[in-house]
């Protein structure tokens, strides 16, 4: 059995016929006391752990002799560059008008929207702030298609997949210093990670990325890093 998030591993872990593989995603160990307390007893009744981060680890104890660290995968079949007026047609945005693509649905308060909604405002241009939530995984690869960019002003983060799905279709990237962004991101012109939370130091680069409206090289640094569906599915 190969259970994802803690809980459903500690859930799986419960019988004791079949081994259970269980993969931590990361708000089952940072979220709460309690969901960490749960992750660590599943850890300890699973057969093999794996966490999707190198950081995660270290918040179970006794958990190295038996964990691997393998990253979630990006699908490159679905998520891929298309024509952007297309993408634009398809999702029905403005073909004249600029969008920056939200990393979560508004509500998400670990998403930090406060902070992503100050940047949007202080910007010189007026430009649209598309949430995302409740489109299909077919339509997230299109709106990363229709945006000028995607921004991630999360209070943590793990390995957001939306940044590798970015990556893969060509979105630029503006991101805080969160999980494994930092790391991804690296050496790719259109993608800048800020150091701090201040949305004036968010605001400098989304005016001059505006402007550009390049396209990011980074299908090729999914491939690199070994992330898409394949390699990972291999490891797993």
């Amino acid at each position: 059995v190969h259970a994802h998030y803690g809980l459903s591993g500690l859930l799986a872990c419960l019988q004791r016929i079949k081994p259970v593989v269980i993969t931590f995603h990361g708000s089952d160990i940072y979220h709460s006391i309690l969901n960490r307390f749960l992750s660590f007893i599943g850890s300890r009744l699973s057969t093999k752990n794996i966490f999707v981060h190198k950081d995660q680890i270290g918040m179970i104890p006794f958990s190295n002799n038996k964990s691997e660290i393998i990253p979630c995968g990006v699908d490159v079949d679905i998520f891929k560059p298309i024509n952007k007026d297309l993408a634009k047609s398809k999702m029905g945005l403005d073909i004249d008008r600029k969008y920056i693509l939200f990393s979560s649905h508004f509500s998400n308060k670990v998403k930090n929207y406060n902070l992503a909604k100050k940047v949007v405002n202080s910007l010189n241009a007026k430009v649209g702030l598309v949430e995302l939530k409740d489109f299909s995984i077919e339509e997230v690869n299109l709106l990363l298609n229709a945006v000028d960019l995607l921004l991630v002003t999360s209070i943590r983060e793990t390995g957001p997949m939306i940044v590798k799905e970015a990556m893969a279709s060509g979105c630029p990237i503006i991101s805080n210093d969160v999980g494994d962004v930092k790391y991804v991101v690296q050496g790719i012109d259109g993608c800048s990670v800020v150091s701090s939370n201040q949305f004036e130091d968010f605001t400098e680069i989304i005016n001059v990325l505006l402007e550009d409206e390049s396209r990011i090289k980074g299908r090729q640094r999914i491939m690199d890093l070994n992330l898409d569906t394949m390699s990972i599915a291999e490891k797993i």
